[in-house]
């Protein structure tokens, strides 16, 4: 079974009279139809997490490596704001008083 990364998008949370196979199954159709291509395993493993105390709960090993390519253009455009908005120092010409 895959492990998923991270919750990119929101689980159903349970409601406060949901057991926990109710909340499974229409957790895991909800999240399969926000996204296609997740696998069940991938969504029944979102809702599991989600499913911890009502609360967002991830533990060691529920997640798995995804590779992303580096310099991504978020990340050049963020560089490069930053770059253009960093304080400078004044130039000032050679008039003395």
């Amino acid at each position: 079974m895959a492990k998923v990364t991270r919750m990119d998008r929101a689980a159903p949370a349970p409601e406060a009279d949901e057991s926990k196979d109710d909340f499974m199954n229409r957790c895991t159709v909800a999240v399969m139809e926000d996204d296609d291509s997740l696998s069940e395993d991938d969504a029944e493993q979102m809702c599991e997490i989600a499913w911890t105390n009502g609360e967002l709960r991830a533990e060691r090993g529920d997640g798995r490596y995804v590779e992303r390519l580096p310099f991504s253009p978020v990340h050049v455009a963020n560089s490069t704001w930053k770059t253009q908005t960093a304080p400078r120092a004044v130039r000032r010409s050679g008039v003395t008083p």
